[in-house]
C-alpha cells in the first residue's frame, strides 16, 4: 500500500475503523505497526490480513481477505481519523 496516494476518506495508519467482521459482529480496529500491535486493546499489526485488506478502503466499502485456506469478507463502516476534530 504506497501511504502517498491514500486520502482522508481511505484507511491509513494508526485510524481506528468501524468493521463489519465475517461472523456480522462489529469490531473498533485500530491499525498500527507490528510492533505496536495487540488484538486484545484492538490494535490490529498493519502487515496482518485484515489491515492488509482494509487499507486503502472507503468507508461502506467490502474487502476480502484471506484466512487460511478461506476466504474471508470484512466492511469498512465507519473511518476515525486520529486528528479529526468533532
Amino acid at each position: 500500500m504506497n501511504m502517498a496516494t491514500q486520502t482522508n476518506d481511505t484507511v491509513c495508519l494508526w485510524d481506528k475503523v468501524k468493521v463489519r467482521m465475517a461472523d456480522g459482529s462489529i469490531r473498533e480496529l485500530c491499525v498500527v505497526q507490528i510492533d505496536e500491535a495487540d488484538l486484545q486493546a484492538g490494535k490490529i499489526s498493519s502487515e496482518s490480513p485484515v489491515a492488509q485488506a482494509i487499507l486503502g478502503a472507503k468507508a461502506g466499502e467490502k474487502k476480502e481477505y484471506q484466512v487460511g485456506d478461506k476466504k474471508m469478507v470484512i466492511e469498512v463502516l465507519e473511518i476515525i481519523k486520529p486528528n479529526a476534530t468533532p
